[in-house]
């Protein structure tokens, strides 16, 4: 299992990964109007990133001088205010925003709910910090607990939801595909809760696992506490600025891509184009050596069967054209479905 160091330092530097992307996106609030969805974006990035700067192990130890386990605590609260934001980035998409703000009040109302009793059982039910989420902790940190677990997975439901609805009403296929990654975070962000829901009740349910000290256990708490948490964050802001980065990022690969599909196509192709320039040789565009971009390849291939078949037209009989049509496409792709 990596230790308290490094553990630390991967938590400071998704906060600050965060916090840059947050700064980013911020700078577009500066003219008005400000898109209520861009502000419930830059709040969401806050949020997360102050969340994890506060569950460092160092900052932890720091934070545990005023209060033990404040940083728990004050972590957890800014999670769950960030997955509120994150619901709330989506209404302001999905409707206008007076709709979206009555959607989103209600919201609001449950999570204040939920924090001030989480505040209340966290400061009436001290514990240690190695007491803090061991499954003998305390009844009133178990119910704290499961009270953080249940309204951030209805939460991480509520937002798949709402993020499935998006993606189905979406014509941009950069935005529908930003919209599936988040949809993927939110599903390992339930993976985290299911696996810490299962530790919390493990020891009550009479269920024989390894001892605390074992090494497996501690690296299967260490991928649920720390690994899974922080794939589902970066997953999700990835999927939420999807737009904006993935077209430059990702253009070489796409490029790629394209010149494969092309290079096919023209290959499929020699087959008819064969048959074809051997009945009307006259079709013949200049000479395409290899240096030639498959797409002007495959476009000027597609332009002589296209002058080859307007050239065969007149010997054609009226009204088969259709059916002629059909048996060449059967000889060279399989039957027309």
């Amino acid at each position: 299992m990596p230790s308290r160091a490094v553990i630390s330092a991967v938590f400071l530097a998704v906060a600050l990964a965060l916090l840059a992307t947050a700064v980013y996106r911020g700078r577009s609030l500066r003219s008005t109007p400000r898109p209520p969805d861009v502000i419930a974006l830059v709040l969401l990035l806050s949020f997360l990133s102050i969340s994890f700067a506060v569950q460092a192990p160092a900052a932890r130890e720091i934070l545990n001088l005023l209060r033990v386990n404040l940083g728990q605590l004050l972590g957890n609260g800014f999670t769950l205010l960030g997955a509120t934001a994150a619901t709330a980035m989506v209404l302001f998409i999905l409707y206008e925003p007076a709709n979206a703000l009555r959607r989103l009040r209600r919201r609001g109302t449950l999570l204040t709910i939920t924090l001030v009793v989480m505040t209340g059982l966290f400061w009436t039910n001290p514990a240690e910090p190695e007491e803090f989420t061991d499954p003998a902790a305390p009844a009133g940190i178990i119910a704290y607990y499961f009270l953080y677990l249940i309204y951030l997975a209805v939460a991480l439901v509520d937002l798949t939801l709402l993020i499935r609805r998006r993606a189905s009403g979406e014509a941009d296929r950069w935005v529908r595909s930003g919209m599936q990654l988040v949809s993927a975070a939110c599903a390992v962000a339930l993976l985290y809760t299911a696996g810490r829901m299962f530790n919390l009740t493990v020891d009550h349910s009479g269920v024989e696992v390894v001892s605390g000290d074992d090494v497996a256990y501690g690296l299967l708490e260490f991928i649920v506490a720390t690994v899974l948490p922080t794939v589902a964050v970066m997953m999700a802001i990835a999927g939420f600025t999807f737009r904006q980065w993935a077209p430059t990022v990702l253009a070489p690969i796409i490029a790629l891509n394209r010149m494969r599909r092309h290079r096919a196509a023209y290959a499929r192709l020699e087959s008819l184009w064969t048959e074809v320039h051997q009945v009307l040789p006259r079709i013949s565009l200049p000479d395409r050596d290899s240096r030639t971009r498959p797409s002007l390849q495959l476009y000027g291939r597609v332009i002589e069967i296209c002058d080859a078949e307007m050239l065969a037209s007149p010997f054609v009989p009226s009204g088969q054209h259709g059916s002629a049509l059909a048996e060449a496409h059967e000889a060279y792709s399989g039957p027309v479905k």
